[in-house]
């Protein structure tokens, strides 16, 4: 994660109203923040100029420049990451070049797989996990059921007609929750976060900013971006789909033995009498 990214996810809390506010315009406008001047920054936020200030003090920098610096400097580390190419040339090379940047953002947990493993590490241990997701996130989350159904037992999705219900009733601080919450947040997600909070559960948000409702409720959140069609509001999951593979990997990097057990159990149950299956054994992965 970019360093001032971080700096304001930890600091969030402590920040006064005005501070959050430029907190907030920083985040969504990364690009924005490393090049414009106090004052102008200011300007775009809708605060005062000693407030940049003062959220500079706040995240441990020594001034608006520091910073800046800082900004500037995690701004071109991650475009750099970035494969350049020679640009796209109609709209669906766009949106493949788009897609491209958003994917590219999962490699911060890939070249630091301590964070995706303490995540995995949560799901392994958990006495139970419930997965939530509505609107456009709904398909990603269920995916993300049925993998971890497939390789460890009391995992529940949570939807309306009672699905679920039984288990959030259960929920306490040895289970886990893990959500899939973006633009635009649905008020429904928010509100079982909320519930599963309350009964102690650690929370875990796949969400596209440090800033959202549900990373600012959850103890662990991934964040990364979507491309959403502009005209109808529809996000694109695919870099939550890749991220459920890596989720996959990591839990069965951390309990290999038990994973590999569990999904041969699922695969004969799935296998008609007098059929086989070509991809049961521990090649399955």
């Amino acid at each position: 994660m970019p360093e001032v990214k971080d700096r304001i996810l930890s600091a969030y809390d402590s920040l006064s109203k005005a501070q959050k506010k430029a907190a907030d315009f920083i985040i969504s406008n990364f690009d924005a923040a490393a090049m414009l001047s106090s004052i102008k920054l200011s300007l775009r936020a809708g605060i005062s100029e000693s407030t940049i200030v003062r959220l500079a003090y706040s995240l441990g920098y020594e001034g608006f420049s520091d910073l800046q610096k800082h900004i500037q400097q995690d701004y071109l580390t991650s475009f750099q990451s970035i494969p350049q190419t020679n640009g796209p040339t109609n709209e669906y090379e766009d949106m493949l070049a788009s897609e491209i940047r958003n994917l590219q953002e999962l490699q911060n947990y890939a070249s630091d797989p301590t964070r995706l493993e303490r995540i995995a590490r949560i799901l392994v241990d958990a006495d139970m996990v419930e997965v939530f997701g509505y609107y456009g996130e709904h398909t990603t989350a269920f995916e993300l059921y049925m993998v971890l159904d497939a390789i460890r037992p009391n995992v529940h999705y949570y939807r309306e007609n009672n699905i679920g219900f039984r288990e959030m009733e259960t929920l306490n601080p040895s289970s886990a929750v893990i959500s899939f919450l973006f633009d635009p947040y649905c008020p429904g997600t928010i509100e079982l976060l909320q519930q599963a909070k309350e009964k102690g559960a650690v929370l875990i948000t796949v969400t596209d900013s440090l800033i959202s409702p549900g990373a600012r409720l959850s103890d662990e959140v991934v964040c990364f971006s979507l491309r959403q069609d502009s005209e109808v509001g529809i996000n694109s999951m695919a870099p939550a789909m890749l991220f459920i593979q890596m989720l996959l990997q990591a839990v069965k990097k951390l309990d290999h033995e038990a994973v590999i057990e569990r999904t041969r159990k699922v695969q004969s149950q799935l296998l008609q009498p007098g059929t086989t299956h070509p991809r049961l054994g521990t090649d399955w992965f």
